[in-house]
């Protein structure tokens, strides 16, 4: 399982988890646009 915290401050926070399986992201508080490069 792998946990990575993608952004966190004032522009918007975002928390992934995956299981190899499946990816969740938790507290996407990003534009689509910022959070797309991140994956």
């Amino acid at each position: 399982m792998i946990v990575a915290s993608l952004a966190s401050g004032s522009s918007g926070n975002a928390l992934l988890v995956r299981d190899g399986q499946t990816a969740l992201l938790i507290d996407c508080g990003l534009p689509l646009r910022t959070l797309e490069p991140l994956l």
